[in-house]
């Protein structure tokens, strides 16, 4: 197992350098690129994450930084009801040629935590950094991630785990609706904070608690996503979806409505 994880991570790094040395190829062949700036949010009826679940009603907002290929973002989250979760992402991609790659890093230790800092009750940092590595061809997409860094996807040796999650989509057009089925896989164990093997209806054998963190593949996500616009004038579009969701680790399924602002 730790071979696979070896190779795994050695073919992301070099995909990643050789995706570097063909832009820098192309570069001096292409436009000058412009500087755009985007700004949105989402409010879910429940914070669904790779078939984990986080928080219910959640607001969810977005801004974006985009140069040519490069794009820098950061993404929030904070549930309606308290306040008590709490998540804010930074993230920077690079995409070319239906490739993509780059890092996200994840914070979400929640309402009074300390960001810079360490947790009091774990004695652990909050944050975790996660490589990521894509493919897109037509409307084909095809996405694994990896964490790299983090104290929290640490087993109980202090070694890192690389909790890794692999997803397949795909779009497609029905009328005004699209429809965008996906398939998430883990495949290897993950740290149970990152939750892809967390079964909550397991009883652990040892402790006797209930749930588990369990070991193996795991299909952690198969989703049906359903978007439509709704149109309230000629310069006012609403985009609106709907997603169903199971985690056959899990052993849950969920049903989102999202609203994108």
């Amino acid at each position: 197992m730790k071979t696979m994880k070896t190779l795994a991570i050695c073919a992301i790094a070099l995909l990643s350098t050789s995706m570097s040395l063909s832009a820098q190829e192309t570069a001096t062949t292409a436009s000058a690129p412009s500087v755009s700036v985007t700004a949105g949010a989402d409010v879910v009826s429940s914070y669904i994450w790779r078939g984990v679940y986080f928080a219910g009603a959640s607001f969810q907002p977005t801004v974006n930084l985009s140069y040519g290929g490069l794009n820098a973002g950061i993404w929030g989250s904070s549930d309606f009801v308290d306040g008590n979760y709490k998540e804010v992402d930074a993230s920077l991609f690079y995409t070319f040629s239906g490739l993509k790659f780059g890092l996200t890093q994840y914070w979400w230790s929640g309402k009074n935590k300390p960001y810079i800092g360490t947790d009091s009750i774990n004695s652990t940092s909050g944050h975790y950094l996660e490589a990521t590595i894509g493919y897109s061809i037509s409307n084909f997409n095809l996405v694994a991630n990896t964490f790299v860094l983090g104290a929290r996807d640490q087993n109980a040796k202090g070694k890192q785990m690389y909790s890794t999650y692999i997803e397949a989509s795909y779009s497609f057009n029905v009328g005004d609706v699209t429809l965008m089925p996906a398939v998430g896989v883990s495949p290897w164990e993950s740290n149970s904070n990152i939750g892809y093997h967390w079964n909550p209806s397991k009883i652990d054998p040892t402790t006797g608690a209930i749930g588990m963190n369990e070991t193996g593949v795991k299909i952690c996500n198969v989703s049906l996503k359903a978007t439509k616009s709704l149109k309230f004038s000629e310069t006012l579009s609403i985009p609106v979806y709907v997603q169903t969701i199971y985690s056959n680790a899990a052993d849950q399924i969920h049903f989102v409505l999202g609203v994108t602002l």
